[in-house]
């Protein structure tokens, strides 16, 4: 009876999968006061994420530490009206590099930065019980640049990805009256980025990016209670974070004022098919269908040159949303957003000191369907505090 039971729980086991909606995650520096206009710039830690040809820009050694403060808040109301669900939740995201030229042509360096990530959680209200849900790929990539010619440049990286998944929420999804499961799960998979920068003319530089799909194969434990049972067992997963190709261009339209548009594709829809779990000691693998779509973001940014040691920074981003209609949920939950940033950026010596802020909005209606259960109304806002510290050796 305990081995039914277990077999019909894991059957209904949905699994925890990540949202691309708002420009929340990714990479920052620069890029965060430019709200993502930085491709064709790439001139601090952030070119791990952006362009790793911009490690030609670097002629001394040169280290650099960004932590965020994000703050991550998203609000469900159902079809009916009577029922809003809210979350709350503050993540802190690193970003830090070490890069050394070796010579003129030839650049190595190595960052650690959070390319992808989202979590939602929900308080308890009844009927619908409370959850829990994060995913999330950090980074460690070491890279090579190399200038090929005076106005072209290449870079080259491996990625070398730590996968994070939390689950804690009831089956059926979000009812309160229902069967509590809780997973934890890691795992590590590998890419590669490439990237080239072209100086057109001395105002103008075009940059090209494209990164490879990250897969991940995840450990996992599942703690499901039923009733008076309760069951821990092993899993085996995995999961594709996608590939993404990125193109941008800065133009310095004077002296002391830089102009920069950048826009990405995201192939959610080759990698986020599904979602497969293999639990220890049973004879079957829960597999999650996503059927996810792809998704592009646009950013708009600018930088204004106030002295020799100080810069002013702005920009607008719309990103689109990758999780269908009949796959959003409380678990999932993803909006078409945009957001709006700014930063200001200190040199003194060989130090640079960096303030930036970004807030992100969007929202979505998902209407009734037979079938579907994430039916309502989704909104979304996020608030980012980011603080740099850079040397140059």
């Amino acid at each position: 009876m305990r081995k039914i039971a277990l077999y019909i729980t894991v059957l209904l086991l949905p699994a925890p999968v990540w949202a691309g909606g708002l420009n929340v995650i990714g990479g920052r520096g620069g890029g965060a006061d430019m709200s993502g206009a930085y491709n064709a710039i790439s001139d601090d830690a952030s070119l791990f994420y952006y362009n790793p040809s911009g490690l030609l820009q670097f002629k001394r050694p040169y280290s650099e530490l960004i932590i965020e403060v994000l703050k991550l808040t998203f609000t469900i109301k159902d079809s009916s009206g009577r029922h809003t669900s809210k979350n709350d939740v503050v993540h802190l995201l690193p970003l830090g590099c070490y890069i050394h030229p070796l010579n003129d042509e030839l650049v190595v360096g190595i960052g650690l930065y959070v390319p992808y990530g989202h979590g939602a959680v929900f308080k308890e209200k009844w009927p619908f019980a409370k959850s829990d849900t994060l995913i999330s790929l950090t980074n460690i990539s070491p890279a090579i640049g190399w200038q090929i010619c005076d106005k072209l440049s290449l870079g080259l990286q491996l990625n070398i990805g730590i996968g994070q998944m939390k689950y804690q929420a009831n089956i059926p999804e979000g009812w309160l009256l229902s069967i509590p499961t809780n997973t934890t799960a890691i795992g590590i998979g590998f890419g590669a980025t490439i990237g080239t920068k072209y100086q057109i003319t001395d105002e103008l530089a075009w940059g090209l990016t494209y990164t490879t799909p990250t897969h991940v194969n995840l450990s996992a434990r599942t703690h499901i209670a039923l009733g008076a049972l309760s069951f821990n067992k092993g899993a085996d997963g995995d999961i594709t974070f996608p590939a993404k190709i990125g193109s941008g261009i800065a133009y310095q339209l004077t002296e002391k004022w830089l102009l920069a548009f950048d826009a990405n594709y995201y192939f959610y829809e080759s990698a986020m098919k599904n979602i497969p779990l293999k639990f220890h000691g049973l004879p079957l693998t829960k597999n999650t269908v996503l059927k996810w779509k792809d998704n592009y973001s646009l950013h708009l940014g600018s930088r204004y040159l106030v002295n020799k040691d100080l810069s002013v920074s702005a920009g607008v981003g719309y990103q689109t949303a990758s999780v269908p209609d009949d796959t959003i949920s409380q678990l999932t939950p993803d909006v078409t957003g945009w957001d709006v940033a700014t930063g200001i950026v200190y040199k003194k010596n060989n130090w640079k000191i960096d303030s930036h802020l970004i807030y992100a909005w969007g929202d979505r209606e998902v209407k009734p369907k037979i079938g579907r259960i994430g039916a309502g109304h989704y909104s979304a806002q996020s608030l980012t505090l980011g603080l740099r510290a850079g040397y140059s050796f």
